[in-house]
C-alpha cells in the first residue's frame, strides 16, 4: 500500500511532463508552420 501511494505522483509527475513536452512540441511546430506561411506571402507580395 505504501509502495503505491508513493509511486502515483511519480506518475503524475512524468504524465505532466510529457503532456507538456507535447504542448510546448505543439506550439513550436506550429509557429514554424506560421513562418512558412508569412515568408510565402511575402514572396507573393514581392512579386
Amino acid at each position: 500500500m505504501l509502495s503505491c501511494s508513493s509511486l502515483l505522483p511519480k506518475v503524475l509527475v512524468k504524465s505532466t511532463i510529457s503532456r507538456t513536452a507535447f504542448f510546448i512540441q505543439s506550439i513550436e511546430y506550429t509557429n514554424h508552420k506560421v513562418q512558412q506561411f508569412n515568408r510565402k506571402l511575402v514572396q507573393l507580395w514581392k512579386h
